[in-house]
């Protein structure tokens, strides 16, 4: 094969791709922002064209638009070797994927990926929420509900705890639960309902809305999903991505209202730090991390057959970085701090060591 001139082609080089939200690198969009992309292309035929591939959602079909090198494309100088696309604006929480291919000027057309594994290791952002202010947020859930609280019917259903940090009583009659990120108006809350300070309102997530005001019309996967907060208006207040849960343990608050979530022993309708969490965080096998001690860019790798909330943290407890993992993805650390990190999924948690 590597006789024969076609197949002996070199494809075109790309580096540096970089994205901008307001001339600011890495600021992830508000809804409707463009996103600008950026990309180093050189090769020694030159470089035919650019393409700047884009999807929507976890999963689904690419459109593509062009890349170039004019000087009028947020590009920088004409001809400089850098090439610029633009990434349309989306609603709040959209998740974007989107991937670079370069076709080098020989007569082959030969072709070129960043990241390599395009289309399915690709770069992704998520379009920040219209997150509005609130003293109420979600404190609590059970997603998968065996053996513990049951409702008014005596059924073990999954649930949601809210919870009101503030002393004054609240009315959230026409505010809305979802876990559909894509339609945050999904329940609505009844009218005349009211959170009073310092207290907590239990919605039964049962699609069983026959049996009380309080029963959604949608209910919890087990596996891990979004579930968000938004007021009449849409604007999300408060919004969690939990990841596959345990059996007749809760996913909640620490300290209670306002701190991370974690997988503990239920406290229905209560303080979560009333009992003692059991085992929050645990090491497993899920991703695999390289390389490690690593410089400028670590890839992770998914292990399992199901999509990988990520979400990294320094050892102040900061985060990072988050997102979406499919398959494997590439994370530039160039500018991260050295220093120890914490790579969390679900209850599973590695460390990676970050060495310029």
């Amino acid at each position: 094969l590597l006789s024969n001139t076609e197949v002996n082609k070199v494809g075109p080089t790309i580096t540096e791709t970089k994205f901008f939200v307001n001339n600011i690198e890495g600021k992830k969009p508000n809804a409707d922002e463009e996103v600008i992309v950026t990309t180093k292309l050189s090769n020694a035929n030159g470089i035919d064209h650019a393409s700047l591939y884009f999807s929507t959602g976890i999963y689904g079909k690419f459109s593509k638009s062009s890349m170039y090198d004019d000087g009028l494309h947020n590009d920088g100088a004409a001809n400089d070797g850098t090439f610029g696309g633009i990434l349309p604006g989306n609603p709040a929480g959209t998740w974007v994927r989107y991937y670079i291919e370069a076709v080098a000027g020989n007569t082959a057309k030969t072709a070129a990926y960043d990241p390599v594994g395009a289309e399915h290791d690709v770069y992704v952002y998520q379009v920040n929420y219209n997150q509005g202010s609130t003293d109420v947020v979600i404190n609590e859930l059970m997603a998968s509900n065996l053996t513990g609280p049951q409702d008014e019917a005596g059924e073990f259903e999954d649930w949601i705890e809210l919870y009101n940090k503030s002393e004054a009583s609240i009315d959230l009659s026409g505010y809305h639960l979802s876990d559909n990120i894509t339609n945050f108006k999904k329940f609505k809350i009844p009218s005349n309902t009211v959170i009073e300070g310092k207290s907590y309102l239990i919605i039964w997530a049962d699609e069983k809305q026959s049996q009380g005001d309080l029963h959604a019309n949608f209910k919890l996967s087990a596996d891990g999903e979004w579930l968000g907060f938004s007021d009449a208006n849409g604007t999300i207040l408060d919004s969690v991505s939990f990841p596959k849960q345990t059996d007749d343990l809760s996913f909640s608050r620490i300290p209670n209202g306002t701190g991370t979530f974690v997988i503990k022993n239920h406290t229905f309708g209560k303080n979560n730090e009333t009992t003692a969490t059991s085992n929050i965080l645990s090491r497993g096998n899920a991703l695999t991390l390289q390389p490690n001690p690593a410089d400028k860019f670590l890839i992770i790798k998914n292990n399992t057959n199901q999509a990988q909330f990520i979400r990294i943290k320094n050892i102040n407890g900061q985060t990072v970085s988050e997102t979406w993992l499919i398959s494997s993805l590439q994370i530039d650390t160039h500018e991260f701090p050295s220093g120890l990190y914490i790579v969390q999924t679900g209850n599973e948690i590695s460390k990676i060591v970050i060495m310029h």
